[in-house]
């Protein structure tokens, strides 16, 4: 495997020898939209901004000055094989890829990659190196691979600078045509040639939700008390205070729902507002399984900032085995008794803050919205299902899941129970909720009332403009919290 990813100047070498107009590199037959393309028909689509033939963001087939050193990006798959064969090379199966990518210390790699940032770095920054020696395989850029998938799409992987560190391990499957200034690639060389079955197509089922039906409600009603908890003692206190610009940043403490253990939350008060505040309750994608600290939260990409200065308090919850609480990134390899326990106590933790909420004399008990972001939109089927104190959600990036679940735990059976107000918001080509397998059912299932819940769909993945969102989502509040005063 490769220990860089190909770079600007080595793509260079394909562009000057004339890589574009030698058929031989070229192995694979050309096919878009299930229409095959001619060589000549082809080529027309894989120009620079000059009309010239070369990557995306090039001009007269060259890179942009200073970036020889960056990964090349803004190619298609057929071109990254193309540059692999040149370079008397392959692009590496899923397979390959992910032994080499280091996963069993990806909690590791993660903080010290290149996530949420503006755009790519140079290959091979030293702390971006994982368990075997290949750098940038965590961020950076996505990378295509040469696995196929049953729709004639090609994979790309790894998760780019734009993008939260949990799509690390999260396979994307785009048309072989597709240019992204996101995407490059990465090539390996083999000693011996791969079997056929990890050449062949790799098998990307979803669950099938047109074939599984929700529970009884006398069953729901038993699945529902997984979510009770005895009214104990809060034992509230705040351990921190800070004055910022346009804010107030308070860290509190209260004890869980379960166990002896101890929730922790931080309250984001507006400067701009009379109390009682409206609040929006947080609830992160599974980014916040791979950190052990909350020093920088709301630094991640949240953009939790635009709701404090709406004029709205926001809560961000320390959830069970997140941040500090024990972030475990191994969550797939926990028995399914574990997986069932853990995702009841992270719900039992919406609760528990709600009711924390209610004891604050500055919080409005009566306007609180929930907003979720890829796993918080996941699982907010069961958190609007069981949780009446709720007034609206707010879902983005998320959908039903891939894979069955424990009764008690799946959202199938709690999403039809949902009542409250629905805005969901997703992307087009998401890949690790798509549309039609995952986004629909779930807006399909909502037993919210048609004309209270609606499915914004954007253009894009897994992430959204976030200018459009932020005013679909004020919006949204406004008209079921009311304006803020």
């Amino acid at each position: 495997m490769d220990r860089y990813e190909v770079t600007n100047q080595e793509f260079k070498k394909f562009v000057d020898a004339g890589g574009y107009s030698n058929r031989n590199f070229w192995k694979i037959p050309f096919v878009k939209e299930g229409k095959s393309l001619t060589f000549e028909e082809a080529m027309a689509f894989f120009v620079d901004g000059t009309g010239r033939h070369g990557p995306l963001d090039w001009e007269v087939g060259n890179f942009p000055p200073g970036q020889e050193n960056f990964p090349v990006t803004g190619v298609s798959w057929y071109e990254a094989a193309a540059y692999a064969e040149f370079a008397g090379k392959a692009l590496p199966t899923i397979f390959h890829w992910f032994h080499a990518s280091g996963t069993r210390i990806n909690h590791v790699m993660i903080p010290f990659s290149n996530f949420r940032e503006r755009g790519p770095h140079p290959t091979g920054k030293p702390e971006s190196m994982s368990l075997y020696g290949t750098f940038d395989m965590a961020g950076n850029v996505k990378e295509w691979c040469w696995t196929e998938v049953a729709d004639g799409k090609r994979v790309n992987i790894g998760g780019s600078y734009q993008e939260p560190e949990y799509l690390f391990l999260e396979p994307d499957k785009r048309d072989p045509f597709t240019r992204q200034k996101t995407i490059g690639f990465r090539c390996i060389q083999y000693s011996v040639q791969p079997p056929g079955a990890l050449l062949g197509r790799y098998n990307t089922d979803f669950r099938d939700y047109t074939k599984e039906t929700p529970v009884e409600d006398s069953v729901y009603a038993v699945l529902k008390t997984f979510y009770s908890y005895d009214k104990k003692p809060l034992d509230s206190r705040v351990e921190s205070k800070e004055q910022l610009s346009y804010l107030s940043k308070e860290k509190v403490s209260f004890s869980a729902a379960y166990g002896k253990e101890r929730v922790i939350a931080y309250i984001f008060l507006p400067m701009n507002s009379k109390t009682p505040y409206q609040t929006v309750l947080y609830f992160p994608g599974s980014w916040a399984q791979y950190f052990d600290s909350s020093e920088k939260l709301g630094e991640r990409g949240e953009h939790l900032d635009f709701l404090v200065r709406s004029g709205r308090a926001v809560v961000h919850p320390v959830y069970s085995e997140t941040l500090e609480r024990g972030g475990r990134p191994d969550a797939d390899n926990r028995s399914t008794e574990e997986l069932r326990e853990w995702r009841i106590k992270y719900i039992k933790d919406v609760s528990r803050t709600i009711d924390y909420l209610a004891t604050r004399g500055d919080i409005n008990s009566q306007k609180i919205a929930y907003y979720g972001y890829s796993w918080g939109a996941r699982v907010g089927g069961i958190v609007g299902a069981v949780e009446p104190r709720i007034q609206t959600l707010i879902l983005a990036h998320g959908g039903l899941p891939m894979s069955p679940r424990a009764p008690e735990t799946d959202e199938i059976n709690f999403v039809t129970r949902v009542k409250a107000p629905v805005l969901m918001i997703n992307g087009r080509y998401d890949h690790v909720f798509p549309v039609e397998t995952s986004q629909n059912p779930y807006f399909q299932l909502l037993g919210t009332p048609e004309k209270d819940k609606v499915h914004m769909l954007f253009e894009g993945g897994h992430s959204n403009p976030r200018s459009e969102v932020k005013k679909i989502m004020l919006d949204w509040l406004d008209r079921y919290l009311g304006k803020v005063s």
